[in-house]
């Protein structure tokens, strides 16, 4: 689990810089969809990212642990989605710079 929270801790200030990526896009859309203070399901941010045809394989990458995966980022819990908690503070500061900018 270290070695993810590290992934992540690399990877997602890099997400934020390159705003086209898929990951970038699904966690931003994630991340002002939560600023609405609304319950998000998997439905809701897929049709947030309706333009993003990989969605479903790209957001699946962000909610596991492994080797190819691009950084846990997600939990999925009776159909509801949050930031994975040991990151979800990081991952807050990160998109709070990124707003600032």
């Amino acid at each position: 689990m270290n070695e993810e929270i590290l992934k992540v801790q690399r990877k997602v200030p890099e997400w934020f810089r390159k705003r086209e990526q898929i990951n970038s896009r699904v966690l931003i859309a994630y991340l002002k969809l939560e600023q609405s203070k609304q319950v998000i399901t998997p439905n809701l941010l897929e049709a947030e990212c309706n333009e993003i045809k990989t969605f479903k394989s790209n957001y699946n990458q962000m909610k596991i642990i492994s080797d190819k995966n691009h950084a846990k980022v997600f939990q999925e819990n009776n159909g509801q989605i949050t930031l994975w908690e040991p990151v979800a503070e990081f991952i807050i500061s990160e998109f709070n710079n990124y707003q600032m900018r």
